[in-house]
Parts: structure tokens; sequence; C-alpha cells
């Protein structure tokens, strides 16, 4: 898994420490649910995850603050006050049909134990898993350490899982900034026809 070098400008609000209200502990825990019940049961039907975004009282993000998340890619988001941190949620529109939870956190997650349990319900319907070690990369002014496990079948569709922990490194950009953003991610990837 290679993290893009596309360049970042000004890192998103994500990183602002002042988002954060609870521990660490407790933000994996609702951030797991959150992730679990969006990307993972409602996921990839984009209308049900709206819908159960719009029932958690998710605010739609505007195609500006959407495009800071994405970059280029197509989605559509919503930001949610939980009782631990901010939320951002995204999905981002096929061919990498993906859906993220992101969140400023005071150091990262130490113990993932509520998310792995997580990993475990949704890969069990998975063949062929191939876990992708950490690997860590500066990307413009953020530090990224990201892990996957993904599996793919013969006709090129497949999925991953990926986990981002990310920093801002540079000095300069890094005030008022000292949360960690993490997000989880699920990716359904399908080729385009003709592509196999």
């Amino acid at each position: 898994m290679a993290i893009s070098t596309a360049a970042v400008a000004d890192p998103p609000e994500t990183y602002d420490p002042k988002l954060v209200t609870g521990d660490d502990t407790a933000i994996l825990v609702e951030m797991t649910e959150l992730f679990g019940k969006v990307c993972v049961d409602q996921f990839p039907d984009d209308a049900a995850v709206a819908k159960e975004m719009t029932a958690r009282g998710g605010a739609p993000m505007t195609p500006s603050d959407i495009a800071v998340l994405l970059h280029a890619d197509q989605g559509v988001g919503w930001k949610l006050v939980g009782k631990t941190t901010t939320y951002y949620v995204t999905v981002e529109a096929a061919p990498w049909h993906a859906c993220a939870v992101r969140a400023a956190t005071n150091a990262g997650f130490t113990d993932m134990a509520p998310f792995e349990a997580l990993r475990a319900r949704l890969e069990s319907g998975w063949s062929n898993v191939q876990h992708i070690p950490e690997v860590s990369g500066i990307q413009g002014p953020l530090q990224v350490n990201a892990t996957a496990d993904t599996w793919q079948m013969l006709d090129g569709k497949g999925e991953t899982l990926m986990v981002f922990r990310t920093r801002v490194a540079d000095p300069t950009l890094a005030v008022g900034r000292g949360a960690v953003e993490v997000r989880f991610v699920r990716q359904q990837v399908t080729p385009p026809r003709g592509s196999i």
C-alpha cells in the first residue's frame, strides 16, 4: 500500500484538539460503534448510510468541506458531534467506493481491541485475506501511518479495510492542530467493465 504524495495545502480541522472531549479509550469505543453501524452494516448502500447519518443528527458537509477530505474524488459527507469528539463520515463514489469515519484524538489508539473485534466480524466473510503491514510516510505537511487488510476475487472485485493515523508534522502548521486524526475506511473496488 502506497501513501499518496499528493500535496495537502492546509491541514483540515480534524487535527484541532479542541474537538476532543473524551479520552482516547472512550473515543475508540464510540468511533468503532459508528464505523460498524455506518460503514459495515449499512455500506455499500449509500442511501442507507445517508439515512443512518440523518437519524444520528449528522450535518451534511458542503462540497468544499468534502473536497478538503476527499481531494479530487467525488462523494458526500456528514459532520457529527459525538460524546467524545467530532466525527467526519464520508462516502466516496465508485470506482473506489469507500465509507470512512475520521476523528480527532488525543494521541491515537494504543489498544485497538474494540476495532479488532469489528474487523474480525467483517473479515469472517472474506477469503484470501492479506494483511498489509504498517507503512509510514510524509504527505505534504502530514505524517501518515497506515495498515490494511485486503482481499480480491478473480474478477477483480475486492475490498480493503484500512486504518490511518495522521498528525501534522510541519511545525509551521502544527499550532492549534496537535490532535492525531484517526480514520477507519472500508473500500470496495469494482474494476471498470472490460478491464479484466
